[in-house]
């Protein structure tokens, strides 16, 4: 009988995981939606060094997510960082092209939270969409 992974713990996991990489490393987090509220709550991702969180939507910019601030991706904020963490399920794909696109952001170490190997682990896409939803991080 196969068991179905739950991605809520595939995710902790893999932030657990990604947590000790990054030891003292400063970090950004790319995206300030819901999704990012929810992993500051049900994982150890504000154990990691995050000295900011970017995000297109200038209505975000400025606002605070886990006394985080907001900043646009135009921002010279990158000083120092050596990791970008993409925290999206549904862009992720489409903000790392943006990402890697950049010369300034591609120097940076890219981080994505999801793989394609998810989806085998856990059920297509739909279903991973249900889990997330479920979970509150969509």
């Amino acid at each position: 009988i196969s068991e179905e992974i739950s991605i809520g713990n595939l995710l902790s996991r893999r932030i657990d995981d990604i947590l000790k990489k990054l030891a003292n490393k400063k970090v950004i987090i790319y995206g300030a939606g819901e999704h990012t509220a929810q992993l500051f709550k049900e994982t150890r991702m504000g154990e990691a060094n995050i000295t900011a969180i970017i995000d297109k939507d200038p209505a975000k910019w400025g606002t605070l997510i886990n006394n985080i601030k907001v900043f646009s991706p135009e921002d010279d904020i990158k000083k120092g960082v050596e990791v970008v963490i993409i925290s999206s399920y549904s862009f992720q794909e489409e903000i790392y092209e943006y990402l890697s696109g950049d010369p300034e952001w591609s120097r940076l170490e890219i981080i994505r939270l999801y793989d394609s190997a998810d989806e085998e682990k856990s059920g297509d896409e739909e279903s991973i969409g249900r889990q997330l939803k479920n979970l509150g991080y969509l």
